[in-house]
């Protein structure tokens, strides 16, 4: 039993001793349109950390699709979604007034990104006559976008009474390479047809952040 003790109280030390090394955090704001996000930081020198964030989207699009059926008074629509996934790294450098993950900072990151939408729009059984007449069922329509950039951001971050931490990200620039894919399949005439297309480009980015987060 006593050798316990001595343990516990070792592992106390240790962690006293290397706090405020790691902090979690989450961003509460990505919560107001479901985006839910989790990062770990981890102090690496007394003035430069590494940090690597994650984040699920999947806003509630529900109330959409009923919105969109109660509007055309017909039930058009039918197994919508949206969902995506980023991941997010940085090295961080700090300023040189306090030692630790504290005071303002300068961080190149990389980050990926990907969301996709889709939708299956229900046909009524009526006749479309254009040149032709035609008869148009089971359409898919959505869209995916890819995204890998890097670039560098500003911030600042305080740890008030050694525990809780707010960072906030006041400002980042960067370049991004979309990838972007529009889609539709359907049957027309008793054939099937898709309609595919894509897109890769550079693109401009700015963004800002604000997380919350306990420091140990």
């Amino acid at each position: 039993m006593r050798r316990i003790y001595i343990t516990l109280f070792a592992i106390m030390i240790a962690i006293s001793a290397f706090s405020q090394e790691n902090i979690i955090k989450t961003s509460p704001l990505g919560l107001t349109y479901g985006r839910y996000n989790i990062q770990y930081e981890r102090l690496i020198t007394d003035y430069t950390s590494a940090s690597v964030s994650a984040s699920y989207i999947r806003p509630n699009l529900f109330g959409l699709e009923d919105a969109i059926n109660d509007l055309l008074l017909i039930d058009i629509l039918e197994g919508t979604s949206l969902n995506g996934a980023t991941l997010h790294f940085d090295y961080r450098i700090y300023s040189r007034n306090q030692t630790g993950s504290r005071g303002f900072y300068i961080a190149p990151y990389l980050r990926y990104a990907t969301i996709g939408f889709k939708t299956n729009v229900v046909i009524p059984d009526v006749q479309l006559t254009t040149e032709e007449e035609q008869s148009l069922s089971d359409i898919k329509t959505g869209f995916s976008i890819n995204r890998f950039g890097y670039g560098l951001k500003f911030g600042a971050q305080w740890i008030i009474k050694d525990v809780f931490s707010i960072d906030w990200n006041f400002a980042g620039v960067g370049a991004d390479l979309y990838n972007i894919k529009t889609f539709d399949y359907y049957y027309s005439n008793g054939e099937y047809n898709e309609n595919i297309f894509t897109d890769n480009s550079w693109r401009w980015s700015f963004a800002t952040n604000f997380t919350i987060g306990y420091a140990f």
